[in-house]
């Protein structure tokens, strides 16, 4: 990959077209390598679904199995992570030259920074719902609409600040994975401090991203909605004791319609990627004329 097209200066407008453009002119060098990390990431989220759908049959056998069950269920996540982190290494490859398994090896402490900031916006999820709200409605319960307002307002204000410290390791981890000479307590310390410095730029670069994608998440993501909201109802009403009212190939439906949205998913997580891996370069061939200057 021309490097040329990494490092160098533009606006964040830019970073987004140029994203756009490399995805377009580079999908065969990108298809031959992440089409089979495409294939068991969708795999691997199509499982992760079903094992959190209502069904009658997985909960008599998981109530029969419980510690199989939990076993199971967190294979599925970690098996989810890890298919994420092997299409990161395989975009990267396309453009650090190193090899798709080198890559993999350092996404790994990536990926662990990772699942500590979902387990961190979970547990505020939980504890802003769940122990803020029972100890407020236990001292005023009879304001149940603004402990309300209160809590979710606190939930959203803490996410944020979990969000905000989060935006510099988008720059110092792609950092790492796309420059193998950096270790990983630059990526904790001195890139992530640099990854401050452009906080704002970082940020408002990841909100247009996601503004720009989500036209297509939403419509993309419309038909997988409507058949796990029918598939779900159906489910909840027979374990209420209801007779089946679906069709018998709705189950196969919902594995058809979640494994071709995520694979969706998957290509729009590769032009992230690529958005990513352009503002690290954005960033560093700023830094580079600083110091040339």
């Amino acid at each position: 990959m021309d490097k040329e097209l990494i490092f160098k200066e533009q606006s964040v407008t830019a970073i987004i077209g140029q994203a756009f453009r490399i995805l377009s002119t580079k999908r065969k060098t990108l298809a031959t390598r992440a089409w089979i990390p495409i294939l068991v990431q969708a795999a691997s989220f199509t499982i992760l679904l079903l094992a959190y759908t209502p069904n009658v049959t997985i909960r008599d056998w998981g109530l029969a199995h419980p510690a199989f069950t939990s076993i199971a269920m967190i294979g599925a996540a970690i098996a989810a992570l890890l298919s994420v982190l092997w299409l990161t290494a395989a975009v990267f490859s396309a453009f650090n030259d190193q090899s798709s398994k080198k890559n993999f090896i350092r996404s790994l402490p990536v990926g662990v920074c990772y699942a500590v900031y979902s387990l961190l916006l979970l547990l505020m999820q939980y504890l802003t719902s769940n122990i803020l709200m029972s100890w407020l409605m236990a001292h005023f319960a009879d304001k149940a609409v603004l402990v309300g307002v209160c809590v979710a307002l606190i939930g959203l204000l803490c996410n944020l600040v979990i969000f905000a410290i989060w935006i510099p390791f988008t720059f110092s981890c792609t950092k790492y994975l796309f420059n193998h000479t950096t270790s990983l307590k630059k990526m904790v310390g001195k890139d992530y401090h640099l990854g401050w410095r452009y906080w704002g730029r970082l940020t408002l670069l990841i909100i247009l991203a996601s503004l720009t994608v989500l036209p297509v998440v939403v419509i993309g993501g419309l038909p997988l909605t409507i058949v796990f909201l029918s598939q779900a109802a159906n489910q909840l009403g027979m374990l209420s004791g209801d007779p089946s009212g679906a069709p018998s190939y709705l189950l196969a439906l919902l594995i058809g319609v979640a494994f071709i949205t995520f694979c969706l998913m998957a290509i729009l997580m590769i032009w992230y990627i690529i958005v990513l891996i352009l503002s690290y370069g954005n960033i560093e061939s700023r830094e580079m004329k600083k110091n040339t200057d």
